[in-house]
C-alpha cells in the first residue's frame, strides 16, 4: 500500500509508508488523518493510493485517484501470476465519484 500526494507547487512526494505500521487498517486510517490535514491546509490539491486486496483467488489492486477540482476515480484492476513467471492483467474497471478529501 502506498499514497502519493501532489503539492499546490506541482511536486509529488509519498505519504507515510505502509511499512512504518503494524498492519493494513492502521496504516490506512493513519496515512488518511495526514491527506486529510494537508488538504484542509491547502498543501495538497491531489493523491493517489493504491492498495492491494485478495479475495479467495482473485487479487486486485485499486487505485483511488483524487482531485481538488477533478473530482475522484476508483480503478480496480485484476491481476494473477502466470503459471511459468510474469503476471497477467484483467480488464481495468473504472468508478467516477465525488472526492471527500478535497470537501469543502
Amino acid at each position: 500500500m502506498f499514497s502519493l500526494a501532489r503539492h499546490a507547487d506541482g511536486k509529488s512526494n509519498p505519504i507515510q509508508p505502509s511499512n512504518e505500521f503494524p498492519d493494513e487498517r492502521t496504516a490506512l486510517v493513519e496515512t488518511l488523518k495526514v491527506l486529510l490535514a494537508l488538504a484542509k491546509e491547502g498543501q495538497i490539491v491531489g493523491n493517489v493510493f493504491c492498495m492491494p486486496v485478495t479475495e479467495g483467488s482473485q487479487r486486485l489492486a485499486i487505485l483511488d485517484v483524487k482531485h481538488k477540482t477533478d473530482g475522484r476515480v476508483l480503478v480496480f484492476l485484476p491481476y494473477k501470476k502466470k503459471l511459468f513467471g510474469g503476471w497477467s492483467f484483467g480488464d481495468r474497471q473504472y468508478k467516477a465519484d465525488a472526492s471527500k478529501l478535497f470537501a469543502s
